[in-house]
């Protein structure tokens, strides 16, 4: 088990445009449906490891992107893309 970071958006727009800022950065970060265990509706989260926490922050801060929050899950390892 290892622990795996969740951003979650107020909207999609929010979530595209996150995806979309982040495929020119070396982040390693997937987009994935929100965890049920973060909420019971529809919608797409950015999942990451601790270490690009604090780098997607700031690519997010400085591209004007909204999230709602930033949740840690413990959950068995998956391979996380590259952009």
């Amino acid at each position: 088990m290892s622990n795996l970071w969740y951003f979650t958006f107020p909207t999609m727009f929010f979530a595209l445009k996150a995806e979309r800022v982040l495929q020119n950065t070396p982040c390693p970060f997937a987009m994935v449906p929100v965890p049920r265990a973060l909420s019971t509706s529809c919608g797409i989260a950015l999942r990451c490891e601790k270490a690009e926490v604090e780098p997607i922050k700031k690519v997010l801060q400085e591209h004007n992107v909204s999230y709602s929050g930033i949740h840690c899950l413990a959950e068995t390892r998956k391979q996380l893309a590259r952009g």
